[in-house]
C-alpha cells in the first residue's frame, strides 16, 4: 500500500502507461520485503537455542527475494 502511495504521488498524471506504474509497485515491494527480512533473520539467530533448525527457512526467502531482484 505505501508503495503504490508513494509511485502515484511521483508518477507524471498525464503518464497513462500501466506497466511501468506496476513494475515499479513491485520493484519496490520487493525492496521493501529485502529490508525487512534482515531483522527477522537477526532475530531468529538471537532467539533459537539451535539456529540451524530454521535457518533453511530464512535461506529459502533471501533466494527467493534475491532472484526477484
Amino acid at each position: 500500500m505505501v508503495c503504490s502511495v508513494f509511485v502515484f504521488y511521483f508518477k507524471d498524471p498525464h503518464e497513462s502507461a500501466k506497466v511501468p506504474t506496476i513494475v515499479s509497485i513491485v520493484g519496490l515491494v520487493t525492496i521493501f520485503f529485502s529490508l525487512v527480512l534482515i531483522p527477522v533473520d537477526i532475530f531468529n539467530v538471537s532467539h533459537t537455542m539451535n539456529p540451524k533448525q530454521q535457518s533453511i527457512a530464512i535461506t529459502i526467502l533471501y533466494y527467493g527475494i534475491f532472484e526477484v531482484i
